[in-house]
């Protein structure tokens, strides 16, 4: 590479601001630490009425609402400004971070261009498909169309070792990279926060909080956090529980927690842009509450232990890769009984949940910047590997057709049968030799 010349990169993902998710969280922070030293741009789709300020730059194709999916669905194929704008753009390498409509473009930007693509796993898909479809078919159908997708792409980067086992399950047969998340948090003083969040809410002062923030959708585990509880709540256990996000299932919640007579426990906020301010509020929980059966991995955990806070997972999933139970974080049984009990056996043995709570930052405490700075690595290495495969591909193609040119200057009538057998004993071995070079490359 130049090492005066900056990497245009492309970040291209089907959802982005102003809807607020774990995949949006992780685009922002890769485009704002990439912007420091090259060329990046974001792709998303259009959305009504809200006007970027990043200070990066946003590219939006063409999108229409679809309720039930609580996403803008793009179409960017049908908007022919933002296709003329791709074709113009000069880029090194294309970053997808979904596999829908705007990753497929993607994909397809960097096929005309012959640039490298990568693709990051964030989700679980087989299990995000079948809570939406409820059908095993229509589920294997739509698997099927997003591993041509990322069977597209020079490399996957699944976000831990454990997505990295389901994406071989899925049917990718590539190699793949994995690259960690991390979190733009700093540490905020645990005291002032619990003291500014508390008075906030009238919450009082000896009373634990937990903590939940992401997408409403009932594969976040949202009842099994509410179910257990409850179970908690009827021993006589005191809590406040504090909900942060939007989403398709936030209604379902509320209507739950108030069948479960839990409302004035529970603390609804629909969204917090304000990181320093969501800081405050990890910083001020006893525990972030993530019993997801969906996610690759939860920026949550990571979140939370940027403030000495641990996460209760349940086992058996990816979201709970890089957690071992009682030392940087908590995983608890798959069921509503289990997860209570792992929440009261924490809160009676202080001295070991404080060990937790620094193995926690130890352990899992990355910034985004280490996080960027690893990927940046990976993106010079992959664009340097597609220009000496397109180098080696040049020179055996060169030599292919000097080759050929050279056999056709011998005139037909003048080859013996020893010349002829001694021309093709040469194409042969030529031919060999050129398809050795070629399974080299690939």
């Amino acid at each position: 590479m130049d090492d005066n010349k900056k990497l245009n990169i492309a970040l291209f993902c089907d959802a982005f601001y102003p809807t607020i998710d774990g995949v949006v969280t992780v685009v922002n922070n890769y485009a704002k630490i990439l912007n420091k030293r090259a060329n990046v741009f974001v792709v998303g789709p259009k959305a009504q009425k809200y006007k970027d300020k990043q200070d990066y730059e946003v590219i939006r194709c063409l999108a229409v609402k679809v309720p039930f999916v609580g996403y803008d669905l793009a179409a960017p194929k049908l908007d022919a400004k933002f296709l003329k704008e791709m074709k113009k753009r000069d880029i090194d390498i294309v970053h997808i971070h979904s596999p829908f409509n705007i990753g497929k473009i993607g994909v397809e930007v960097a096929r005309q261009k012959n640039i490298p693509v990568v693709a990051t796993m964030h989700t679980q898909f087989k299990k995000e498909f079948l809570r939406i479809t409820k059908s095993e078919f229509i589920s294997g159908g739509l698997l099927k169309e997003i591993m041509r997708t990322f069977n597209s792409c020079t490399e996957v980067w699944p976000v831990n070792e454990s997505t990295q086992e389901v994406l071989k399950t899925y049917g990718y047969k590539k190699p793949s990279f994995v690259v960690k998340s991390g979190t733009e948090m700093l540490p905020v003083d645990k005291q002032s926060a619990k003291e500014e969040v508390y008075a906030l809410h009238n919450i009082p002062h000896k009373v634990p909080t937990f903590i939940f923030v992401g997408r409403m959708i009932l594969t976040k585990g949202l009842l099994t956090i509410a179910d257990s509880l409850k179970i908690l709540n009827d021993k006589g256990i005191d809590f406040r529980m504090i909900y942060v996000g939007q989403g398709n299932s936030l209604e379902t919640l509320k209507q739950h927690i108030a069948e479960l007579g839990l409302n004035d426990k529970t603390i609804f906020i629909n969204s917090i842009q304000d990181r320093v301010l969501l800081a405050k509020y990890y910083a001020a929980s006893k525990l972030v509450l993530f019993p997801s059966v969906c996610d690759t991995d939860g920026l949550v955990k990571y979140e939370g232990a940027s403030q000495h806070t641990p996460t209760v997972l349940i086992e058996g999933v990816s979201s709970s890769a890089g957690i071992t139970n009682g030392h940087n974080g908590y995983i608890a049984k798959p069921t509503v009984e289990g997860f209570a009990a792992k929440i009261e056996e924490i809160l009676k043995d202080e001295e070991k949940y404080q060990k937790v709570c620094q193995f926690a930052y130890q352990d899992l405490y990355r910034t985004w910047d280490q996080r960027v700075s690893e990927a940046y690595d990976r993106y010079e290495y992959l664009i340097n590997k597609h220009k000496q495969n397109i180098a080696k591909k040049e020179k055996i193609s060169a030599e292919k057709k000097e080759f050929i040119d050279a056999l056709k200057q011998v005139p037909k009538k003048k080859r013996t049968f020893g010349k002829k057998a001694e021309i093709i004993t040469k194409y042969i071995k030529r031919k060999i030799k050129h398809k050795q070079k070629r399974e080299n490359i690939d």
